[in-house]
């Protein structure tokens, strides 16, 4: 396995990334794990949006975490919408629209 320092810095890094982000976008996990869960605890205690696209029940609903976005799709189908409806932004001359937005989802 990784060197345990190593796992330390990735905990670090991604509590960090919520620190800096305005929401955090949870994708296709139940936050089963606590690794996980904790990114989700961090950002509802720093009062900020949390936003689920996943099937089926969570951890988060099982916690009460109060859920500013919930699609419940299968998050293949979802994403390739929204990767073709960026796409579809660039073609019309909407691209530095789209970059935007495709920056602060990669942030959170």
């Amino acid at each position: 396995g990784a060197p345990r320092w190593h796992l330390w810095q990735v905990v670090n890094e991604a509590a960090a990334a919520v620190d800096k982000s305005d929401a955090l976008i949870v994708i296709g996990s139940t936050c089963s794990t606590y690794s996980a869960f904790r990114l989700v605890l961090r950002a509802a205690k720093e009062g900020k949006p949390v936003a689920l696209l996943n099937k089926g029940p969570t951890r988060m609903h099982k916690a009460g975490i109060p859920l500013a976005v919930e699609v419940e799709l299968a998050c293949g189908d979802a994403l390739e919408a929204i990767a073709q409806e960026l796409v579809e932004k660039d073609r019309r001359g909407d691209g530095a629209q789209a970059d935007a937005e495709v920056s602060r989802a990669s942030a959170a």
